[in-house]
């Protein structure tokens, strides 16, 4: 508005309006730093890129990124395998960080004892060996009666280490 506001002054709503109008091809010049020409109120003006605010939205569960005309589209929809992966990656990131507190050896193996919710026991189940692998550790045991509560993602996870 700064700028186009002393180049259109009362006829802004005007340009406005015709901005929605734009077709893909005058958008894309716009993008490339080209000028358009747009007739505002009987008087072709000349737009340029610095007079314009192109936003790129995306639906909802997809984000979009843009540099040099090329788009990048995710979907960030979480399935349940990638939250029980997630979980799993969580629980790895907690266990490491124990055995540091605990000033375990690199390449000590351990025992890693558990209690937690149904959705945390499925993901260590479906990914038992990748926890393992990653851990170092010899068993994952569910365990009643532990005493440190670690937050999973938001699940209240008790964990425990043995060294053997």
């Amino acid at each position: 508005f700064k700028e186009v506001g002393k180049v259109f002054g009362p006829l802004i709503k005007e340009f406005g309006s015709k901005l929605e109008e734009l077709s893909e091809e005058e958008i894309t010049k716009l993008q490339n730093n080209e000028s358009i020409t747009m007739n505002i109120d009987g008087v072709d003006k000349e737009i340029t890129s610095s007079m314009v605010d192109i936003r790129i939205s995306s639906k909802e569960g997809f984000n979009v990124g843009m540099e040099n005309n090329n788009f990048i589209i995710l979907d960030t929809t979480l399935t349940d395998n990638l939250i029980k992966e997630g979980l799993a990656r969580e629980l790895i990131s907690k266990v490491q960080n124990i055995r540091k507190e605990n000033d375990y050896e690199i390449m000590d193996r351990i025992i890693l004892y558990y209690n937690s919710d149904e959705l945390v026991e499925e993901s260590i189940n479906e990914f038992e060996e990748f926890i393992k692998k990653e851990t170092l550790s010899l068993e994952i045991v569910k365990k009643d009666n532990l005493s440190k509560t670690y937050d999973l993602n938001g699940h209240e996870t008790y964990i425990e280490l043995e060294r053997k």
